[in-house]
């Protein structure tokens, strides 16, 4: 077998071997930028996802306070209607001992 023969057989199992190798590479190199894409779009959901648990976590507590000062509201309203109840009942007695002072004259 004449040596170019052997030379070429060798150089084309090298160019096949490198263009394995360069297509691996390629291969990963688009795995890790898609990966890396992948999770920059994670990262930032993640982010919008914290935003919005902030933001939930403030309203909460807005709606607590809210409650605790309806309560309070509510406290106070009743005990007002208990005083507006009991003046109702003294002006009906003082009317009473009125009706019966100008009976008396």
């Amino acid at each position: 077998m004449p040596i170019e023969l052997i030379v070429l057989g060798i150089s084309l199992i090298a160019a096949g071997f490198g263009w394995l190798v360069t297509t691996q590479i390629k291969n990963a190199s688009t795995r890790v930028s898609h990966l890396e894409s992948h999770q920059q779009v994670f990262s930032t959901q993640q982010a919008r996802d914290d935003v919005k648990w902030e933001n939930q976590l403030i309203v909460n507590a807005k709606v607590d306070i809210n409650q605790n000062e309806t309560a309070v509201l509510k406290s106070q309203v009743s005990t007002l209607h208990g005083s507006v109840d009991e003046l109702k009942k003294d002006i009906k007695e003082v009317n009473n001992k009125l009706d019966v002072l100008i009976q008396r004259k």
